[in-house]
């Protein structure tokens, strides 16, 4: 057999047939169909002029309603009705088709096309052009038209470039990464069994994937070829663990999820059933688990388990049924824990209602956190007594509870309830300044940090009436009295 150098393989791609465009023009129109609009042209109150983008016809009606659904007199579809100054998005896509060379090698094709609408002539104007040659078996391809775009990526123009071949970024299969514009194509169908059959591909079942549609069969064909056994998994309609499997990024990946399925023949059948995903199958053997709704909640939950496998199955059998999140369910665990409840006791760690449940215990730790809340609050007031001075109309002393400031944060309308924590914490501490005629209305709040007065409010912050000058002067005096500074 002569041998066959690379040259000679590029030459045999530039110089294929022309093939007949009708067929893909027939399966662009048949994927592009839900994109085709009604256009409402002329309308008045006793009927409206449309045109239908679909099949080109223009009728005359009554109640055509823009944005509602109208089925075409002609074509007989359902197509939403837009306005004649409406913008209409473009369809793009890609189709390839399959062909086989005299050394039964296969040949992929690619085409571009889009449909875009013009306004002007109201329907749509359709491009069409080859794009990439490949040889899938030898992995050289060719390019025309194409050219590479910073952060958008490969564009087409036709007439742009004659045939060359790709040297560069158009690679087809390098490292298990796959060039973008194969990854969710249209591959064109007919006679594809007959063809594959010709090939060294006719046991993968390649035509049964492309029949599902959203895969990257060319990235099918590189898996297959490391994995024959790929094949059992698209007779038995995997399609989702397929996808997951061509882009898991590196063959040690790959060699880990087809050593589990081989490991664990048996449950095969779920990923048929369930079209599970390599990560919703990997939860379903860990965890022996045979429901969808709770295989998918295994996933999310899984990186939250830090117990036993055994706990773990139960844990997410239990949030399947109760239809609770993970997140909420840690929570509730976690807030039950701060109370004192008892984790070990099944009643408190699977409650009948976790939704009920979960809010019970939250009022409580509300509850629980403010009476915390205010007897530190308490304790550091005790310790903020010796900065309480009066004179003959004003007094100055600290906040007690956190009721207290939220009582002064009502009267002055200001937010110092929100202070509560911080003065916990002991990172500030708050004074309240009262007349002492009547000493139980808000009348002046004040915040010190560290020995220095960090502000001094009165009703709504003194937006539309300044502090009074016998508060700035008190203040003055309260400041000089125990040696702070601020304001």
């Amino acid at each position: 057999m002569a041998r066959v150098y690379i040259k000679h393989i590029i030459e045999e791609l530039i110089n294929l047939k022309m093939i007949d465009y009708y067929p893909l023009y027939q399966l662009i129109d048949r994927k592009s169909l839900k994109n085709n609009k009604l256009i409402r042209f002329n309308s008045n109150k006793k009927a409206s002029d449309y045109y239908c983008t679909f099949c080109g016809h223009t009728h005359t009606g009554k109640n055509v309603n823009l944005h509602t659904k109208l089925k075409c007199p002609n074509c007989g579809h359902n197509f939403y009705v837009l306005g004649k100054h409406n913008n209409i998005e473009d369809v793009e896509d890609y189709i390839t088709r399959y062909e086989v060379n005299k050394r039964k090698e296969l040949i992929a094709r690619l085409f571009y096309f889009k449909k875009e609408y013009d306004k002007v002539e109201m329907k749509y104007k359709t491009q069409l052009f080859e794009v990439v040659r490949l040889n899938v078996d030898r992995d050289i391809a060719i390019k025309k038209d194409t050219y590479w775009v910073m952060c958008t990526g490969w564009r087409h123009a036709e007439g742009y470039r004659d045939w060359k071949r790709d040297n560069d970024r158009f690679s087809y299969y390098r490292d298990n990464a796959f060039h973008d514009c194969f990854l969710y194509d249209i591959v064109q169908r007919t006679n594809l069994k007959n063809i594959l059959s010709k090939t060294k591909y006719k046991y993968s079942a390649m035509d049964i994937v492309a029949r599902n549609g959203g895969i990257d069969t060319i990235g099918f064909l590189r898996l297959w070829e490391m994995y024959p056994k790929v094949e059992l998994l698209a007779k038995a309609k995997c399609f989702n663990l397929i996808k997951d499997l061509i882009y898991r990024g590196n063959k040690y990946s790959v060699n880990g999820v087809m050593k589990l399925i081989e490991d664990n023949k048996k449950s095969l059948h779920l990923i048929a059933d369930m079209d599970l995903t390599v990560s919703e199958f990997k939860m379903a053997v860990k965890y022996q688990l045979k429901d969808k709704k709770i295989i998918k909640m295994a996933v999310k939950c899984d990186m939250f388990l830090d117990v036993k496998t055994n706990q773990a199955a139960k844990i997410i059998q239990y949030l399947g049924k109760q239809n609770c999140k993970c997140h909420e369910y840690r929570d509730y665990l976690e807030t039950a824990a701060l109370i004192g409840m008892d984790l070990k006791n099944s009643n408190v760690r699977f409650p009948k209602n976790i939704h009920k449940a979960h809010n019970d215990v939250m009022n409580k730790y509300k509850v629980v956190k403010d009476e915390l809340i205010n007897k530190k609050i308490s304790d550091f007031s005790k310790d903020l007594e010796k900065y309480i001075y009066e004179d003959k109309k004003l007094i100055i002393k600290p906040a007690q509870s956190q009721q207290e400031l939220i009582d002064e944060s009502k009267q002055l309308d200001h937010c110092v309830r929100r202070y509560g924590e911080k003065m916990a914490k002991r990172e500030t501490s708050i004074f309240f300044i009262r007349k002492k005629k009547n000493i139980k209305k808000s009348f002046v709040t004040l915040e010190l940090k560290e020995g220095r007065v960090v502000q001094v409010r009165g009703y709504k912050n003194n937006v539309h009436n300044p502090l009074d000058q016998s508060v700035i002067d008190f203040v003055h005096k309260w400041e000089q009295k125990f040696r702070l500074e601020g304001f």
